[in-house]
Formats: structure tokens, C-alpha cells, sequence
């Protein structure tokens, strides 16, 4: 489906020939950076995050 330059400005061509011109051109798009997005940690996360570190601690361990 995708077209070749040379069609591409021919149909660019007819297009300015059927409306005298007024075409606008528009720059592509930039693709969209392939980093991903982290999430900054809520209060609540964090919140919860601290607890299971601290059962995490306090917990026995299996060989005392």
C-alpha cells in the first residue's frame, strides 16, 4: 500500500493543480522513544513499600 516518491509528488502535483495551490505540508511525526516510562512511587506506595520491609525484618529467620 505504500506508495514511491515519484507518486507521491505526482499526487502532491495534482493535488496543488485542483486547488490552486493551497496545500500545506506537514513534517512526519517523530516515533515515540522507546525508554519506558517509569511511575514516581505514591505516598501510599511508598508507604506500603516501607512495611513490607519492615515484616520483611522483623520476621524470624529459619535457622535461629
Amino acid at each position: 500500500m505504500s506508495k514511491s516518491k515519484d507518486e507521491i509528488r505526482a499526487d502532491l502535483e495534482r493535488m496543488t493543480q485542483a486547488y490552486q495551490g493551497e496545500s500545506t505540508l506537514y513534517a512526519a511525526q517523530p516515533l515515540p522513544s522507546r525508554m519506558p516510562w517509569k511511575k514516581r512511587q505514591s505516598l501510599l506506595d511508598r508507604a506500603f513499600s516501607d512495611e513490607l520491609e519492615k515484616i520483611k525484618r522483623d520476621q524470624p529467620k529459619d535457622g535461629d
